[in-house]
This record gives structure tokens, sequence and C-alpha cells, in this order.
């Protein structure tokens, strides 16, 4: 593929000035003389991130820093551990205490399962819902955000799913390690101290699913809605919220298995592609009551349950010491 050559700031800068003054994105690419599609990128990124810099794109992985390391070694030596105990395993005629987090006691389960998985073969699935920020003018930049998002967290990890845009909510459905679906939600609670330039606002976990046998959706892919914006004033019970997301997984699952009759294709998924599913598309009301569900965890509950040591005691009735 021949690479297209880079606009000089200069002209980044001539292109935002005249989109200003009021200028139409034809006449700006007429009068500079360059191609109507890098205008709309250009004008695109200008009122999205309020720069016409170029912004830092993947290549070498980033320095991990000392957390993640300790993380790593931990989470290592955990599964040494696990190994060593599930092939030189012995009653033991006192019980034990273990110490871990919920993250690790999920590793561990799956260790004692079987002991020769390899950690990179874990697949997890996390839905979530959220609002768009009012100030956000092009939903499609929503997509690449994350799409650029993905691409810095982990090389070589494949990250699948769907993030459907409606005019003021999103639904978003994602299959990867759980190194990548955590990375995702710490960028979720991120985004709540960026107040006003946070592109979703008070977003919920609908579902964490933890060792899934297969990945649904073939790639990551987006969809602008184009359904009507309305007042949503229907109101629903508590008792109906464990209804809601049951339909709410059903129809996003049914979705995924429609994709599969479409080869990959480009990341902005065609409308032709849901004319024939209509029903398949969440109602506003439904994802509504999801951000308001109180039952339903923030990015910052779910990652204060995730990172908080769980006390275990094994073949015992006394309490553990706290």
């Amino acid at each position: 593929m021949v690479k297209t050559k880079e606009l000089s700031k200069d002209t980044r800068n001539k292109i935002v000035a005249l989109h200003q003054a009021g200028k139409t994105e034809s006449t700006i690419a007429n009068q500079l003389g360059v191609k109507k599609s890098k205008v709309e990128a250009i004008i695109r990124k200008w009122k999205t991130y309020k720069t016409t810099d170029n912004l830092p794109r993947s290549g070498a992985p980033h320095k991990i820093p000392p957390r993640g390391v300790r993380m790593i070694t931990r989470t290592h030596l955990t599964m040494e551990n696990r190994k060593a105990r599930v092939l030189s395993w012995k009653p033991e005629p006192t019980p034990e205490k273990l110490e871990t987090s919920y993250f690790h006691q999920l590793l561990n389960k799956r260790m004692v399962l079987n002991a020769r998985d390899d950690l990179k073969s874990l697949l997890h699935r996390l839905i979530f819902v959220s609002k768009i920020s009012p100030n956000l003018a092009d939903k499609r930049d929503l997509g690449e955000y994350w799409e650029q998002r993905f691409q810095r967290y982990h090389q070589g990890e494949n990250v699948t799913g769907l993030l459907l845009l409606y005019p003021a909510y999103t639904v978003h459905c994602l299959e990867s390690s759980g190194d990548v679906l955590y990375c995702v939600i710490r960028d979720l609670q991120q985004m709540k101290k960026q107040g006003d330039r946070a592109l979703v606002l008070d977003p919920k976990i609908v579902v964490m699913s933890h060792n899934i046998p297969s990945r649904l959706f073939s790639q990551w892919s987006y969809k602008v809605l184009n359904v009507p914006g309305q007042y949503l004033g229907e109101k629903f019970s508590e008792e109906a919220t464990e209804g809601i997301i049951s339909e709410c997984l059903t129809k996003m699952l049914k979705i995924g298995k429609h994709l599969t009759k479409y080869p990959k294709g480009s990341k902005n998924i065609p409308d032709s592609v849901f004319e024939k599913v209509l029903e398949l598309i969440i109602p506003q009301a439904s994802i509504l009551h999801l951000l308001q569900c109180k039952n339903l965890l923030t990015p910052k509950q779910f990652l204060k349950m995730y990172d908080t040591p769980l006390y275990i005691m094994q073949d015992s009735g006394k309490s553990p010491n706290l």
C-alpha cells in the first residue's frame, strides 16, 4: 500500500482556520488543493482533541511500571506454587488460609482444574453501558478512540466485540484476556477524572464472564445506530433488573451470531447488516434503567472488589483473622 504524504502543520492549521471561518469542507479542499477526506479527518480531530498535532501511535511496548512488575511476579509465583501443589498434593492435617485477590482466585481455580493451562488461553467477556458525552461532535470518534486504546494495551492481545452507539448511550461488548479488560475498566475509571473532556459518562458494568470457551465475534467493530433520540420517562422496578439484563445479553449475543454471516471488513458496520435484525436492537429505555440501577457496579466499585484480598479458610468453621 502506498503511504500518502502527511499534511504539514501549517496546512492543518489553515484547514481549522477556514473551518472556523464558516467554509465548507469541499471549499477548503479545493482552496488548499488537498483531498476532502483529509480535510474531514483534520476537522474531526480538532473537534475531539482541540489539536491538529499527530497523536501518539502504537509502537514499542510501554515500560511496565513497578506495580505491573510486582503483579506479574506475584502471578507467576502463584502459578508455580499451584502447579507444585497439584503435582505433589497430600491431605493436610490442619486447615490452611489463603489470602489473595479475586483476580488471582480465578487464576488459581483454573490452575487446579488443569495445571498445564497457559494463562494466555484464558478468555473473558465484558459488557458495559455508558452515556455519551454531549460534547462529542462525531460518534465515530469514540470508535476510533477505543481502537487506538486496544493497540496500546498489550501487543499481540486480540480484542473482539461490538460497540453500539446510540444518540445518547453506548453498549459495549468486549472479548479478550483479563489483562486487556482490566485496562479497559481502568480507562473508564480514569475518564471520570477528565470531567467535561470525557468521551463517555457514568459507565456501569453489566457482566464480566470469565473463562468463556470461544469468541463470539470475529473482530472488533462499532455501529452508529440511526434511532431517534427520545425522552425516556418509563420507570422500571428494581425487580425487573434481572429480566432486563437477561434480555440485553440475549440480544447482544444474537447480534454476534448474526454478524458471523458476514466476512470481516470495515470496523464501521454498514447499515444493511442491521436492517434485517432491527428487533435485536436493545431498547434505549432498558439501557437507561441499567445506568440508573444501583445493583450494577461502577468501574471504581468493580476495581475495588477486583483488587481487594479474599480471606478463605479451608476445612475449618473458624472465622479468618482480619
